[in-house]
């Protein structure tokens, strides 16, 4: 048996920002286990936003923890870059999104009223401004506007980054700080004990000290020994690429940005499909449709490449972050923006799993809240 202080099970955003932060803060032995090199996971397939926009309209908690990480992006980036050597091409020129009709704009204003209201009785802040047709096209000024767009939403810190990148970055400095980084090997069955857990895997078996499971959707097929329902879901997402070109779009909107290469993506869609990652032509032509809606000009460009992702959703869409129950070595972390929350990912996470005391800000996150 080869032994660990920690596991981390999970190579993908999640689990790299963990494994990172716990490196970063002298574990001990960790070990970063990724099953399947190159498989098309929601890491690999997001639209790299790091934003707090829309974010904790029931959960307080949830708001202040994504602003909080909206904040931390600068430094992270800056530190990630200076150990990797590798450009994670973030921009924190603020975020925003277009209105294409009067009602889609007034439900925006409504849940930015409650967020600014809620934010403010609990003394933070929800920096996001509503916009006439006239002053959000001005934050694109050689972007023109398509006629269906009433209005805008402007976020300020928000920003995006190139998600390969720093997924690439956060694994080189994973291993380049004394992390061994374990691909291709899948982890078929956890045993649980007091002092000491065994992990089984389809070449070998290891024990460690500790466990973090942050395995996305394949933290629900480990659950087996440990009893536990994680309560997630799927939710899959498709998005479009155009062609190359100089830059343009200043900051990314929620329905189309363009990259630091120079494409453009969009895509926004919310679908119920289970877990298939198949793309579908009456979906990538609705998001092809809204991209132009509001920026006529997408419909010159060669559309290159599309794909589909699963995001892993909670109920209330707000992260999990928890010890198993009866369990106190096990570590479960999964849910949406793992993005947006990597700051906090390689910061206070690793913190909690080296020293057993969960952060004030994050008890809110458990399992127990689904259990009503």
């Amino acid at each position: 048996m080869k032994n660990a202080d920690i596991i981390v099970i999970g190579g993908g955003a999640t689990g790299a920002a963990t494994g990172l932060g716990l490196v970063r803060n002298s574990a001990g032995k960790v070990l970063l286990f990724d099953e399947k090199p190159g498989i098309h996971r929601v890491s690999r397939a997001n639209f790299g936003l790091t934003t707090y926009m829309c974010k904790g309209l029931n959960d307080t908690a949830y708001a202040d923890w994504a602003l909080r990480s909206t904040y931390e992006w600068a430094g992270f980036a800056k530190q990630l870059e200076k150990e990797s050597g590798i450009c994670v091409d973030l921009s924190l020129n603020g975020g925003g999104e277009a209105f294409l009709t009067q009602e889609e704009m007034q439900v925006r204003v409504e849940m930015t009223r409650v967020l600014k209201e809620l934010a403010s009785a609990r003394g933070s802040e929800y920096p996001v401004t509503i916009l006439d047709r006239a002053d959000f096209s001005r934050l694109m000024p050689k972007m023109k506007l398509g006629e269906k767009v009433v209005g805008g939403m402007f976020v300020k810190g928000a920003g995006h980054v190139n998600p390969l990148f720093m997924l690439r970055a956060m694994r080189k400095t994973f291993i380049d700080r004394g992390g061994k980084f374990v691909p291709g090997e899948s982890v078929m069955e956890i045993l649980p004990g007091k002092s000491n857990i065994t992990v089984k895997t389809n070449k070998s078996e290891y024990g460690c000290e500790k466990l973090v499971i942050a395995a996305g959707h394949g933290s629900t097929r480990l659950m087996g020994r440990l009893g536990v329902d994680l309560h997630l879901y799927p939710q899959r997402g498709q998005l479009l690429v155009t062609n190359r070109m100089p830059p343009l779009l200043p900051i990314p909107l929620l329905r189309v940005r363009q990259t630091a290469e120079g494409t453009f993506m969009i895509g926004v869609s919310n679908e119920s499909a289970g877990h298939d990652v198949r793309v579908t032509v009456d979906v990538l032509k609705d998001q092809a449709q809204k991209g132009i809606a509001v920026f006529p000009m997408l419909a010159r460009l060669m559309w290159v490449r599309s794909w589909a992702a699963v995001r892993v959703m909670t109920p209330d869409g707000s992260p999990l972050y928890d010890t198993i129950p009866g369990h106190d070595n096990i570590f479960i972390l999964a849910g949406h923006s793992a993005i947006s929350l990597a700051p906090m990912h390689a910061k206070y996470i690793p913190l909690w799993i080296i020293n057993g005391k969960k952060p004030d800000d994050i008890k809110g996150f458990g399992l127990g809240r689904f259990n009503v």
